[in-house]
């Protein structure tokens, strides 16, 4: 398209300079006849001005002609670039409304995934939960027929909490009953409370009491210990052990454990 302007410049610049040129012999043709006013000198100098001007008539529809022609041939590739860039900017609009549609479709895909990732982690979530429920009922169906014991997730809960009340001192009191479990309960009691470096000591005592009590007592001693008897009272309680909590003044120990038959 450049070229074209160029050559059409180029084309009109020669027009321009044939007729400069045919001015000039014109002049250069009929200004000498000027001296001359004879008949014939007149007639020939207008056959020449006639011919000059047919040839000048002639040139300017040759280039006139051209000029048409070349402007056509230049709106031909106007409309053929024209054709270009609007099959180019059909081409890139195509191209982006794919690339919405694959974004877009990534993007939903995406939701789906994460809404079915969310799902299975909250299901998997539940399912954990539920085991763990179903553990702790087993195992409280198990500490209700059998022996009691310290589980070691209750020893390990204790323990952290202990840590605040260092060298505290506690008695447990054993009520012998027709069975052993009360003993071997109160010494498993004393092992973990020594372990944790509080002074402990187990002393065992005649059942006086009509029927016999069951279960276990836990006293505190003094305002100071309430909240350690607290703690050991609701760790007992969600091993649904049968356990009784209550508050006296201040004695030999900072608290009491009253182990009765299970």
């Amino acid at each position: 398209m450049y070229m074209i302007r160029i050559f059409k410049m180029n084309l009109l610049t020669k027009i321009l300079i044939i007729g400069i040129i045919l001015f000039f012999i014109l002049i250069i043709i009929i200004e000498p006849m000027n001296s001359k006013y004879t008949i014939e000198s007149l007639d020939t100098k207008i056959r020449i001005t006639d011919i000059i001007a047919i040839t000048a008539i002639v040139a300017t529809l040759i280039g006139a002609i051209f000029s048409f022609y070349y402007r056509s041939k230049q709106n031909d590739l106007l409309k053929i670039e024209k054709g270009k860039d609007k099959m180019l900017i059909e081409d890139a609009k195509r191209d982006a409304s794919l690339a919405n549609e694959k974004s877009s479709s990534a993007v939903k895909d995406a939701a789906i995934a994460n809404e079915k990732a969310s799902e299975l982690n909250e299901r998997a979530a539940k399912a954990e939960l539920r085991s763990k429920e179903l553990e702790m009922e087993l195992l409280k169906l198990q500490l209700a027929v059998g022996n009691r014991y310290l589980p070691d997730n209750v020893a390990v809960i204790l323990k952290n909490e202990f840590k605040k009340y260092p060298n505290k001192k506690i008695i447990i009191y054993c009520v012998i009953a027709n069975n052993s479990e009360p003993l071997g309960f109160s010494n498993k009691l004393n092992e973990f409370f020594i372990s944790i470096g509080w002074h402990s000591q187990v002393i065992q005592q005649n059942n006086v009491s009509i029927p016999a009590p069951t279960g276990m007592e836990i006293i505190a001693l003094g305002e100071s210990n309430k909240k350690i008897t607290q703690i050991i009272f609701e760790q007992f309680k969600s091993l649904n052990y049968e356990c009784k909590l209550r508050f006296d003044n201040a004695g030999q120990a900072d608290f009491v454990l009253r182990i009765f038959a299970h």
